[in-house]
């Protein structure tokens, strides 16, 4: 089955298509779908955070380990507090600076609701993203995204509605078209704990402290 294109744009947020098209948005993902969507750094596949069904057909798809982890949206600070066992001094700093935006942080985390996002592991990667359609979608949803860039493992991220729709439609309900305007880089990965800061991957967002 084809996947359904939806447009979803940011500068017609006061017309009333906007609303009844989020409405049904959020009404498919909270129904187990799976959709694809450009966000403010690449191209991504996302589900519930909640799906680990969702999930595990996204990293089947992607050719992706199960025990790789997947980066959880999130639509503010305090919902990343509540996620993490906890947040320490850098963390602090760096959200304050960086969120939202193409910053991914790695905390530890303790009864993570969300196991099937970690790939076994005691943390988990959270963003607060920067583009105004996405944060609709996750304060409508009132739930975490889990979010991965929409490509096969180890190639390019893609960058059209065409060239994902060519790879994934097989598990996509909705390809989201927006007039997000992507950078087409995989957002910036910093560990932060008690410790300090590590920075597992370089994006967008140029942060200068040991690899």
């Amino acid at each position: 089955m084809s996947a359904q294109s939806l447009r979803l744009l940011s500068r017609n947020r006061t017309e009333f298509d906007y609303g009844e098209t989020l409405d049904l948005l959020v009404s498919i993902l909270k129904r187990g779908g799976i959709i694809a969507l450009p966000t403010d750094t690449v191209w991504g596949l996302a589900t519930l955070a909640s799906n680990a069904t969702g999930i595990e057909r996204i990293q089947v798809a992607k050719g992706r380990p199960e025990s790789q982890p997947i980066v959880c949206l999130i639509s503010s600070t305090s919902h990343a507090l509540r996620l993490s066992l906890n947040w320490p001094e850098p963390a602090r700093v760096l959200t304050s600076l960086h969120w939202p935006g193409p910053l991914t942080l790695i905390v530890k985390t303790a009864d993570c609701p969300y196991p099937h996002l970690t790939g076994g592991r005691r943390t988990l990667g959270l963003r607060w993203p920067r583009d105004p359609v996405l944060q609709d979608i996750l304060e409508a949803l009132d739930e975490p995204l889990a979010a991965t860039s929409a490509n096969l493992s180890g190639a390019p991220p893609l960058t059209s509605e065409a060239s994902i729709r060519s790879v994934f439609s097989s598990i996509l309900d909705v390809i989201l078209v927006t007039d997000t305007p992507s950078v087409g880089e995989a957002s910036t990965v910093v560990e932060v704990n008690e410790s300090g800061i590590k920075v597992l991957r370089t994006g967008p967002l140029r942060l200068d402290f040991p690899r």
